[in-house]
C-alpha cells in the first residue's frame, strides 16, 4: 500500500486568528506567484475525467497522498470567504493571457473533482478530504497545483480545511471564468497524516462507454444522470496536455470561459475519431486538422451510447446510436446556458459534499 506523507500539521493557534486583508485580483508578471503560475501552466490538464497515461514528469515521484491541513471548529464568515477567494485570485493569470487562464481555471475545477470523485456511496468512504493519491496516474499534474495553492492556503489553514479550500478555489475559478456564482458550504474534514491513501483506478477512463460512466457516477457516487451530463460540461474550461494525459487540445475555442460551448460543439461539430501519436483515441474536427479542439470518448458518450465502437467513428456514421438517457439534456444545455448553470451548480454542490450531511454556509 502506498505510504502517506504529512504536507502540513494543523496549527494550535486560536481559531480567531486574524485574516489578512484581501489583495488585488491579479499580480503583475514580475510577482513570485505569477512566475510559479507560468511553470505550472505548462504541465496542467484541465479535464475532469482522469487521464489514462502517467507523464514521465511524475515518474520519479513516490506513491504518496497529500495530507492534512486545518480542520478546526472555526465558524467561517462571509468576509473570510471573500478573503480566501481573494487569496486564490492572487495566483490567477490576467485576461491578457487566455492560454494561462485556460490552464489555471481548468486545473482548479479538476482538483476538487478528483478529491470528491473517489467516493463510494455504499461505504460512505473516500469523499472530499483534501487528499489525493499521487500514485494514481489519473492525478497527473495535480501535485504541482496543490503546491501552488498551498502558497496561499497555509496562512489561512487555521480557519478552513484544505478540502474546503480546494472547493473555494474551484468555485472562484468557475466564477472568474464567467460561470455561475456557486454558494459555498464549509465543514469538510481533511485526512490525517498516516491514513491509508485513497484507492487508485476509480476515475473514468477517457475512452469509456456510457455504461462505464453510469456505473461510476450513478452507481458508485450516487449521482443522477442529470448530474453527470451537467458536470461533464465543465470541460468547457481547460485543455488536455499530451505530456500529462496523452490527449491534446481544449474542448472549445474559449477554454478560459465557463459557457455552454462544450454542448454546442458536442452536438454540431463534424467529429472524427483519430489515433494520436501517443496511441490514444480522441475525436478531432474533420477534416483534420481544421480546428484545434477535441472530444474524448467519454464526452461523445453523452451523444452516442456506442461512441468509439466499430461503426461509430465519425459523427455521421449511421451505426452511431443516440444516447437516449442523455441526449435531451445535452440539447437543453446547448440551447439554454442559464439552465445548465442552474443544474451544474446543483450537481457541483452535490459532488463536492459527498459523504457530508452537516456542511454549513458561512455566517454573515
Amino acid at each position: 500500500m502506498a505510504e502517506t506523507v504529512e504536507m502540513d500539521t494543523p496549527s494550535s493557534a486560536s481559531p480567531t486568528t486574524k485574516m489578512e486583508e484581501p489583495m488585488v485580483a491579479h499580480k503583475s508578471s514580475s510577482s513570485s506567484s505569477w512566475t510559479t503560475m507560468h511553470v505550472v501552466a505548462f504541465i496542467l490538464v484541465g479535464g475532469l475525467i482522469g487521464a489514462g497515461i502517467a507523464s514521465a514528469i511524475w515518474g520519479g515521484i513516490e506513491a504518496k497522498s497529500s495530507s492534512s491541513g486545518g480542520s478546526g471548529p472555526h465558524q467561517l464568515t462571509m468576509a473570510e470567504y471573500a478573503t480566501l477567494q481573494a487569496a486564490v485570485r492572487m495566483l490567477e493569470p490576467p485576461p491578457s493571457d487566455p492560454a494561462a487562464q485556460t490552464d489555471f481555471f481548468g486545473a482548479l475545477v479538476r482538483l476538487p473533482f478528483h478529491d470528491a470523485a473517489t467516493y463510494t456511496a455504499s461505504t460512505k468512504q473516500n469523499g472530499p478530504n483534501g487528499c489525493l493519491n499521487y500514485a494514481d496516474p489519473a492525478n497527473g499534474g495535480l501535485p504541482m497545483v496543490i503546491s501552488m495553492l498551498d502558497t496561499v492556503y497555509l496562512p489561512h489553514k487555521d480557519i478552513v480545511s484544505r478540502a474546503d479550500f480546494w472547493v473555494i478555489a474551484g468555485n472562484t475559478a468557475i466564477e472568474d471564468a464567467h460561470g455561475p456564482v456557486i454558494p459555498f458550504m464549509y465543514g469538510r474534514q481533511d485526512c490525517r497524516a498516516g491514513s491509508a491513501p485513497k484507492p487508485t483506478g476509480l476515475f473514468p477512463n477517457p475512452e469509456s462507454l456510457w455504461t462505464d460512466m453510469f456505473n461510476i457516477f450513478v452507481t458508485r457516487l450516487g449521482m443522477t444522470v442529470q448530474d453527470v451530463v451537467a458536470l461533464i460540461g465543465a470541460h468547457t474550461v481547460g485543455r488536455c496536455h499530451p505530456q500529462i494525459t496523452g490527449y491534446e487540445f481544449p474542448w472549445d475555442a474559449t477554454g478560459n470561459r465557463f459557457d455552454n460551448g462544450f454542448y454546442l460543439n458536442l452536438l454540431n461539430a463534424p467529429w472524427l475519431r483519430v489515433l494520436t501519436v501517443n496511441n490514444t483515441n480522441q475525436w478531432d474536427f474533420s477534416p483534420v486538422p481544421s480546428a484545434n479542439f477535441m472530444m474524448l470518448d467519454s464526452d461523445m458518450a453523452l451523444r452516442f451510447d456506442n461512441a468509439g465502437q466499430p461503426g461509430c467513428q465519425v459523427y455521421n456514421d449511421t451505426a452511431c446510436t443516440p444516447n437516449n438517457a442523455t441526449i435531451a439534456l445535452v440539447q437543453s444545455y446547448a440551447a439554454d446556458q442559464n439552465l445548465w448553470f442552474t443544474d451544474f451548480t446543483t450537481a457541483w454542490n452535490k459532488l463536492t459534499s459527498l459523504g457530508y450531511s452537516n456542511l454549513k454556509p458561512p455566517a454573515p
